[in-house]
């Protein structure tokens, strides 16, 4: 298993914090960077898919005195609607009931995968507390977008 595949089942926790740092920047992508797919489509004539078209790379800069009381409003509204904060499934490989830390995952919000599927949670009260915290808290975003078919061109 890679480390992106161990943090994927496991986000990390931040171990140590120098003193001289006052802030902590997440970083996450939206759609692949390769421009492998645009050389492909422009050079056979294909249509270039959204999916594939565009890529945007977003931050979230947190003070770090913010941010334990960021983690603990997550966790509140990941107490609401899953015991603990943990979803809890039946692991096809292993055969036995599993518990897993609940992670807002955009796409799979959206299509109401896991933890977030419809006879679950209600998708709309989420995005309400998820709206109502990032109203509340202090963080900066910072997003950069890339058209890659005209930036091929």
């Amino acid at each position: 298993m890679s480390n992106i595949d161990k943090w994927k089942n496991n986000p990390t926790e931040i171990q140590y914090w120098d003193d001289i740092a006052t802030h902590v920047l997440f970083l996450d992508e939206n759609g692949s960077s390769s421009l492998k797919p645009i050389i492909n489509c422009i050079s056979n004539n294909k249509t270039i898919t959204e999916d594939n078209k565009y890529f945007c790379l977003t931050g979230l800069l947190v003070q770090k005195d913010e941010l334990q009381l960021i983690n603990d409003k997550v966790t509140n509204i990941k107490k609401q609607f899953w015991k603990d904060g943990n979803f809890r499934y039946y692991d096809s490989k292993t055969h036995r009931l599993t518990s897993k830390r609940v992670c807002f995952h955009m796409g799979d919000i959206n299509y109401q995968n896991g933890p977030f599927s419809k006879n679950r949670i209600s998708k709309s009260c989420l995005i309400t507390n998820i709206s109502d915290l990032l109203n509340d808290i202090d963080i900066k975003i910072i997003s950069s977008f890339c058209d890659k078919e005209n930036l091929y061109k």
